[in-house]
């Protein structure tokens, strides 16, 4: 007696809004204003992005404007989302809807990422990353991970903006105005005012020379050679001594600005920036 066949189950690999697309039109939903607007789009992003001069280009466009408008669909929806939940933002919200949801999250990104400061270079990231491989998941994840990246840069602002004025280390700089305040550059604000506060140094970049390697009970060491690549080593008591007062400095912020030098996962802005020095191995005393 012959067993019978073990079904064959696919994965779905559609787009969210391809799968939003077909309940829609199995349920007699989907309305022509739907289809004209993902024409429409299309046709911008030909002209915008990826070129009409090829049908490859246009079929490039396609892949984008599905991708764009699956996006937004899922920022719209939120976390927890369903198929049809999300079928249900496209019968209300249409293409435009879900391509107004993608714009204000590009807005978010380039109001606060250090480097792109654009919605054209936003999106060709977006593009980019929405690769044939990859498909929309792809240009998704991309667009998260800018997004993650411009509100920590966002929120190290606002640390800025509290160290200046709630230490004495912060005031002074502004006392003194010092280039980083006039330039405003927030790592380095927050580096400077961080190690002044823990005891460790006033300004390593340019108080200290980069080749002596034993400064003030503190050296200098650089994993790649590159100056940029600078970091901290401190011997056992000076790191422990530093740790408690950077404990001490977090203790006093508000609990915002606390977890984004202190996150709850990942690494700390201390531990990332300070290292404890390591023993030399002892030599062998020579034999005579």
């Amino acid at each position: 007696m012959s067993e019978a066949p073990h079904s064959l189950q696919l994965a779905d690999t559609r787009s969210p809004f391809a799968k939003a697309l077909h309940i829609l039109r199995d349920g007699g939903a989907c309305s022509e204003e739907i289809v004209g607007d993902l024409s429409s789009l299309v046709v911008e992003l030909s002209r915008k992005h990826f070129g009409i001069t090829s049908e490859v280009m246009v079929e490039g466009a396609l892949d984008g404007a599905v991708s764009l408008v699956s996006a937004g669909l899922l920022l719209a929806v939120g976390r927890s989302h369903s198929d049809a939940r999300v079928a249900e933002i496209l019968r209300n919200e249409g293409i435009r809807g879900a391509c107004a949801v993608f714009t204000r999250y590009v807005k978010e990104i380039t109001e606060g990422h250090p480097y792109y400061k654009t919605p054209h270079e936003v999106l060709r990231c977006f593009f980019t990353a929405s690769s044939p491989t990859q498909g929309w998941t792809g240009g998704f994840k991309e667009l998260q991970r800018l997004h993650s990246e411009a509100k920590h840069e966002t929120d190290m602002g606002l640390v800025k903006e509290w160290l200046v004025r709630n230490t004495l280390q912060g005031r002074r700089l502004i006392q003194n105005h010092h280039p980083v305040i006039d330039r405003e550059m927030t790592h380095e604000v927050i580096r400077l005012v961080i190690l002044q506060y823990c005891g460790i140094q006033e300004n390593i970049e340019t108080d200290f020379d980069i080749e002596d390697r034993d400064i003030n009970d503190f050296s200098i060491d650089s994993p790649t050679g590159d100056p940029k690549d600078i970091y901290i080593t401190l011997p056992q008591a000076s790191y422990k001594s530093a740790g408690l007062r950077y404990k001490e400095l977090l203790a006093k912020m508000p609990l915002k600005l606390r977890l984004t030098l202190d996150p709850l996962k990942g690494q700390s802005w201390f531990d990332e920036n300070v290292f404890l020095q390591k023993k030399e191995p002892k030599k062998a005393p020579k034999k005579a």
